[in-house]
């Protein structure tokens, strides 16, 4: 998972995480009071694997945490990920995946419902399958997404 924010004083996009790892819950499907359950998480060398549960969302977030930033500095968001079925799934899994991003007011705020975060934006959903797919959200015009993809 890759997170960029495109600097308003620069114009330029800056990568401001990577990580292979990530933590996540398992949630209510309307987030209702911010319910959620562990799920299991594990690494290895194909990556990251997360135990899903068909009924709920699994909300995720880089391991490493959230990033700081000058939101004043801020013009635009993209964070970037690969995710596919797990080898072995059933072969009538159905999963939606999508990206995100939420602005929190510090990096260590406990949620208040919603008076500490707020979505930063929310991608499209798009259908896991057992290929390989990237998975996206990016705010910013069509051309600052071009120029962050291409100077990447």
């Amino acid at each position: 998972m890759r997170g960029y924010l495109l600097r308003r004083g620069s114009g330029a996009w800056e990568q401001v995480s990577r990580s292979d790892r990530l933590e996540g819950r398992i949630f209510k499907p309307n987030f209702d009071n911010n319910k959620n359950s562990p799920t299991t998480i594990t690494y290895g060398p194909a990556g990251t694997r997360a135990m899903l549960d068909p009924q709920r969302p699994f909300h995720f977030w880089p391991k490493e945490g959230r990033v700081p930033m000058n939101g004043a500095d801020v013009a635009g968001v993209l964070v970037v990920y690969q995710a596919r079925l797990a080898p072995g799934s059933p072969r009538n899994a159905r999963y939606l995946v999508g990206a995100g991003a939420d602005y929190w007011k510090t990096r260590h705020s406990r949620w208040q419902n919603y008076t500490t975060n707020g979505d930063a934006g929310i991608g499209r959903f798009r259908r896991l399958t057992p290929r390989w797919r990237t998975v996206f959200m990016y705010t910013g015009t069509r051309a600052d997404f071009a120029r962050c993809v291409h100077d990447d």
